[in-house]
């Protein structure tokens, strides 16, 4: 039995992503030219308002780490892409770390995209260029099992046809969260997104067309995987979630690194290692190389930087990364 949605981390910041692309602000259902389908998998709650949680007292716990050299400073904030509504009031030490950085660093700045572009970015990588459909690419029993949990989203066959497996996989996901009542509009990333938008520079430290590039990359054998990994009927997803968003709240750094890097059954090992080497490895990497960037910079600046907690977390991770370069990294929370 697997214990946790496989995707879970890039499924909630492709719901993130997706609540971009959404004329509204919520998830687009709209995967074929023309009006989105109606809103089945839950209600979005208000955002929070800037500013509403500073000065307000301890809040919600989190994950911060500070580094600084050479006169300058980076908070960094472990984020979840997606929450509820009783995430805020954040910790005050995560208020005050925002309040004296100049600049706010994320994964993808999704609270400025032009959704036009972004659909047409995603349908000239998710669909199928060669006339293909996805049945032909899953077995009969793969497909019906995945068309069963559409249908159960009020999604029909012919919206999801034309595209490939990592696309629907994530979609799929996306959409479970959102059942459980996480809200991108809630996330850690979009709150500070918009309290940043008239205050601070915001800076990416990747893009989301990156991403999306990334799961288009998977070979076939790796998208299949998370697909079956994610249609698990042993899987309680809105277990996983809820217990995903308790750590988080609560601060329990054990707790969610066994979570998040719990292993699989032994016949999805080999191309869920794969994915997670690109998932976090490999881009751990390349946002310690740009944070240090900001380190090795001129003019004593502070930044706060947001991305997913999975990134900071393990051998692997950002915090282990910076210190291997000879950096003193303090936790804050």
């Amino acid at each position: 039995m697997m214990k946790k949605v496989t995707i879970l981390m890039a499924s909630l910041m492709f719901v993130f992503v997706m609540a971009g692309c959404g004329a509204g602000g919520g998830t687009s259902h709209n995967l074929q030219e023309g009006e989105p389908a109606e809103q089945t998998a839950g209600t979005e709650s208000p955002a929070p308002t800037p500013g509403d949680s500073a000065g307000s007292g301890e809040g919600s716990g989190g994950f911060l780490w500070k580094v600084s050299h050479n006169g300058n400073t980076v908070h960094m904030l472990g984020s979840i892409h997606v929450a509820t509504a009783d995430f805020y009031p954040l910790h005050s030490k995560i208020e005050s770390a925002f309040d004296e950085s100049v600049a706010l660093v994320v994964e993808a700045d999704v609270a400025n995209i032009d959704p036009a572009a972004m659909r047409q970015q995603i349908d000239g990588l998710a669909k199928y260029a060669d006339g293909s459909k996805l049945k032909d690419h899953l077995t009969p029993e793969l497909y019906s099992q995945l068309k069963h949990r559409f249908d159960q989203y009020g999604i029909p066959e012919e919206m999801v046809e034309n595209y490939e497996v990592w696309y629907v996989n994530m979609l799929l996901e996306s959409m479970d969260a959102i059942a459980t009542g996480l809200d991108p509009q809630q996330g850690i990333d979009y709150y500070f997104l918009q309290k940043a938008k008239d205050s601070k520079d915001i800076l990416e430290l990747e893009g989301a067309q990156f991403q999306f590039e990334m799961f288009d990359g998977f070979s076939e054998d790796v998208q299949k995987t998370l697909l079956e990994l994610a249609l698990n009927p042993e899987a309680d997803k809105q277990e996983t979630l809820q217990q995903l968003a308790e750590y988080w709240k609560t601060g329990n750094e054990q707790g969610l690194a066994e979570f998040l890097f719990a292993p699989v059954e032994e016949k999805y090992s080999d191309n869920y290692a794969i994915y997670m080497e690109a998932l976090t490895d490999k881009r751990n990497v390349t946002m310690t190389e740009k944070i240090e960037q900001y380190l090795q910079g001129e003019g004593n600046k502070t930044y706060f930087v947001v991305v997913g907690t999975a990134h900071y977390l393990g051998d692997q991770g950002i915090v282990k990364l910076l210190e291997r370069k000879g950096y003193k990294v303090e936790k804050e929370l």
